[in-house]
């Protein structure tokens, strides 16, 4: 059930334009100057860093009731990520100083995007934390954690996470290889399941006992 913060969003956006990306179509390049806030209906986008050496790191990822580049918007600072639909994704998406305007009106909307970029930050710290001192495993099971709570499906006492190995290492920030044999070390144990493109956790709090 959506909360009356999210009906509000989603009432402003519903007289804007509706867009579809395809999965793989960029709706910003890094260097580009955002013009749009963008309010996902369905589907994911993610943001992508390019690092130096051309790997790709994925360091968060929208879906509903996301609306975003927020941060960038409120800065009017250039944006460096590259924005990109994970899968078929539609988009509503507004002109920025129409967002800012009306964000200024509604403090119950803005108090609940305030609590989700909390949210985000206490993500982003844990992933930080054991990308600077954790292991291999670590990095993996975190993100797999975080990733189940934001986008899992319920399943027994985990869930059903439709994520490819490839992806998996990208939002690990580690290569294909490694994020492969970590899997298989899980998959040994009977934690984790690959079954039909999808990765499954019969039972999460199994899995977070390795991380204490």
């Amino acid at each position: 059930m959506e909360s009356n913060a999210q009906q509000l969003v989603a009432q402003f956006f519903k007289k804007y334009p509706l867009k579809k990306y395809p999965a793989g179509e960029v709706l910003l390049q890094a260097g580009d100057k955002p013009l749009y806030i963008y309010y996902v209906i369905h589907g994911q986008v993610k943001q992508v860093e390019v690092t130096k050496s051309g790997s790709e790191l994925v360091l968060n990822v929208y879906h509903k009731p996301a609306f975003f580049p927020i941060m960038i918007a409120l800065e009017n600072a250039q944006n460096v990520y590259r924005l990109e639909a994970v899968e078929d994704t539609l988009i509503q998406r507004a002109p920025i100083a129409d967002v800012v305007a009306w964000l200024k009106t509604e403090p119950e909307v803005t108090f609940d995007l305030l609590m989700r970029i909390q949210y985000g930050i206490q993500g982003l710290l844990r992933r930080m934390a054991y990308a600077m001192s954790g292991t291999a495993q670590e990095k993996l099971i975190s993100e797999l954690l975080i990733n189940g709570e934001r986008f899992g499906v319920p399943y027994k006492d985990g869930f059903i996470l439709k994520l490819s190995v490839n992806e998996i290492a990208t939002r690990c920030g580690m290569a294909r290889e490694t994020a492969s044999r970590e899997l298989s070390k899980l998959k040994d144990r009977d934690l984790v399941e690959l079954k039909n493109g999808a990765l499954v956790v019969s039972d999460k709090s199994a899995l977070a006992i390795l991380l204490s």
